[in-house]
């Protein structure tokens, strides 16, 4: 039973699934600190009911995830006896359908407080069915190449989006500018992340974002997306975003500069360094967000 316990939290804690679920409060605080620059004011009910939301929306879906994995008992062979593997899936299904059931309160709290909205609606109805397409058969994006893609999506657009919303009821052009660079930025990080895992994964026949492109491309991809990073953010301080905000997004450059430099290494021929690349990659997000939340919050 020690043995289960300490398979489900390993499981529902790896070094992923903490990353995004820090990732999300963080782009949470980036769609509310836009309402706030904006001179917006804040209900930070709200705000404390819609982390809860994506908090739990995203430990529901990691959880099903984990249930419908076909490699769950592989990964864990020897450790525990075959017959318990039923009892594990089970409680993943159990924290699953508790966590949704939470997240269906915090729906129907958020509504209550902002009145019925069909477009705050939707961005509930949008979020809940691309994380079953995520992590539920048959589409189950996650085993086809296309989860890092889908989960980039929802932190850097969806969750500032519909925090931004959820606070003034309405669309701005700032929230396009401030996240859409983050969408390169997060699928950059994911790729240097992931490429340690790549020998696993073939051996496995996991199907990532990293097996699906190839290790070759998958790495020319990284160095590409990280300098459209820093051009996307150079055309909006040409089309009219303000400079207080463009030039501390420029600060995390050095650390992209290093990732490209980490991935450059390994084409030539060098040994890998994992950890200097994974470093590169969290940091490059980590630091991107708070510079970001920086410009907006203490203004």
């Amino acid at each position: 039973m020690k043995n289960t316990r300490s398979i489900i939290f390993k499981e529902l804690f790896t070094t992923k699934y903490v990353t995004i679920l820090t990732v999300i409060l963080l782009t949470a605080f980036l769609g509310n600190g836009i309402a706030k620059f904006l001179g917006i004011p804040l209900n930070w009910f709200l705000i404390l009911l819609e982390c809860g939301f994506f908090i739990f929306i995203a430990l529901g879906s990691f959880s099903i995830t984990i249930y419908f994995d076909p490699l769950l008992m592989a990964r864990h062979k020897g450790i525990i006896p075959s017959t318990e593997e039923i009892i594990i899936r089970r409680v993943f299904l159990l924290i699953c359908l508790i966590s949704y059931t939470v997240c269906c309160a915090f729906v129907y709290l958020i509504i209550y407080l902002t009145s019925y909205n069909l477009a705050e609606f939707s961005f509930f109805i949008l979020i809940f069915v691309l994380f079953l397409a995520y992590a539920v058969p048959p589409m189950r994006l996650a085993d086809r190449g296309y989860g890092e893609i889908l989960l980039t999506i929802f932190t850097a657009n969806l969750i500032p989006a519909t925090a931004f919303f959820l606070q003034s009821q309405s669309f701005h052009p700032l929230v396009i500018q401030l996240t859409f660079p983050l969408v390169p930025l997060f699928l950059a990080a994911m790729i240097s992340t992931s490429l340690k895992n790549y020998l696993n994964e073939m051996i496995t026949g996991t199907n990532s974002m990293v097996m699906m492109l190839g290790w070759k491309l998958a790495m020319d991809l990284h160095n590409w997306l990280i300098l459209s990073v820093y051009l996307i953010i150079a055309l909006s301080a040409v089309l009219g975003l303000t400079w207080n905000l463009v030039w501390p997004m420029f600060l995390p450059l050095p650390i992209s500069i290093f990732s490209i430099y980490e991935i450059q290494r390994i084409k030539n021929g060098a040994k890998p360094r994992w950890s200097f690349l994974a470093l590169g990659g969290y940091g490059e997000v980590l630091c991107m967000l708070y510079v970001l939340l920086f410009s907006l919050w203490v203004k």
